[in-house]
């Protein structure tokens, strides 16, 4: 997911770099958490999922508005009834979809940006948009 690059530079010189190798023609498309899915990921939170012999939660925090952390604790039912854990921090960031639509011109002549939920108005981006899609040529 770009959210994982650490800062707009990051995204800015992906966004330059698909744009320099993109074969005429091409399309790059991506999606994006936005800043509002970071505040609902965080009041989500914790996320519990279970399926036969493992148990995840997934708890969500949001160190600064920009910034999302992801606990992930995985507990795994080996030989014997012994569980074994797996844990990880994942960190993403997130910038208003306006920003990088304009990062985005600089480098494609067409710059399409929906949003995920089908139910929205012709699919574009809103104040409550939580995943979004661009499509760029």
């Amino acid at each position: 997911s770009i959210n994982h690059l650490s800062s707009f530079k990051d995204w800015q010189a992906m966004f330059r770099n698909v744009a320099a190798h993109l074969s005429p023609g091409g399309v790059f498309i991506f999606d994006m958490n936005t800043l509002y899915a970071f505040e609902a990921f965080e009041k989500r939170s914790p996320m519990v999922e279970e399926e036969q012999d493992t148990l995840m939660v997934t708890h969500f925090k949001q160190p600064r508005a920009d910034q999302l952390a992801i606990d992930m604790r995985m507990l795994r039912k080996t030989k014997g009834n012994v569980y074994k854990e797996f844990r990880t921090t994942i960190m993403e960031r997130s910038y208003p979809f306006q920003q990088v639509r304009k990062s985005l011109q600089k480098y494609f002549s067409q710059v399409d940006c929906r949003d995920m939920e089908l139910h929205t108005k012709a699919n574009r981006p809103h104040r409550y948009s939580e995943v979004l899609y661009f499509v760029c040529r």
